[in-house]
């Protein structure tokens, strides 16, 4: 399950995720797309997402901006491995150094 929110430019990126693959019939991703021209920050973004009740488990946060070919399974692996011996536990933060 895939939640893109927007900000700027939403209808073309909601029509832009209309037509990829991800969209056809046949596709094991469901793409939805959330839209708030009032979020200013993450912090806004997340408390949005949360109000609408999208987060429900495990999730990765991404900017938009971003391209990788990071291992997502295994950021997730490491995330609910930490969590099983604490609790508190809650976000795992990936960086990386830009050369």
């Amino acid at each position: 399950e895939i939640f893109v929110f927007c900000c700027a430019h939403a209808e073309k990126i909601k029509k832009h995720l209309s037509e990829c693959r991800w969209s056809a019939r046949h596709s094991t991703v469901t793409v939805t797309t959330v839209i708030s021209q009032n979020s200013l920050s993450t912090g806004d973004a997340l408390r949005e997402v949360d109000r609408q009740g999208f987060i429900r488990s495990d999730f990765v946060l991404i900017f938009g901006d971003v391209v990788s070919n990071m291992r997502l399974d295994q950021v997730l692996t490491e995330h609910r491995d930490r969590r099983k011996h604490d609790t508190t536990a809650v976000m795992t933060s990936v960086f990386k150094l830009v050369t």
